[in-house]
């Protein structure tokens, strides 16, 4: 009975040990001019996707949709355009669409 108490405590303890070894080990492969980042407070507006139509202007501000003269927590929709949307609050706020394009080598096929 003894022998197994004794057991289940070293193992338990070597667990800890390793647990708290693993938790500081630094990782090899991170670029010595790594640095982390810290998450900012501010909450940052990101316009997804603008669609245009015949009649109709929409554009996606953090997965909500929003169309000229709907109000945002920065203000007002003014203006949607085809890259950027104008918000008009108690300041002016112009929140700009990036859009990431992949291009294709001319050797591939």
């Amino acid at each position: 009975m003894f022998k197994r108490i004794k057991m289940a405590i070293c193992l338990g303890l070597s667990v800890v040990c390793y647990m708290t070894y693993a938790v500081e080990m630094n990782d090899p492969t991170k670029p010595s001019t790594y640095r982390e980042t810290v998450a900012p407070n501010k909450k940052f507006y990101r316009l997804e996707s603008v669609l245009l139509g015949h009649d109709r202007k929409l554009a996606i501000i953090n997965g909500l949709s929003f169309s000229e003269g709907d109000n945002h927590k920065l203000g007002k929709v003014i203006a949607i355009n085809s890259d950027h949307v104008v918000l008009q609050g108690s300041k002016r706020h112009i929140l700009k669409l990036v859009t990431l394009s992949v291009k294709k080598n001319v050797d591939e096929k």
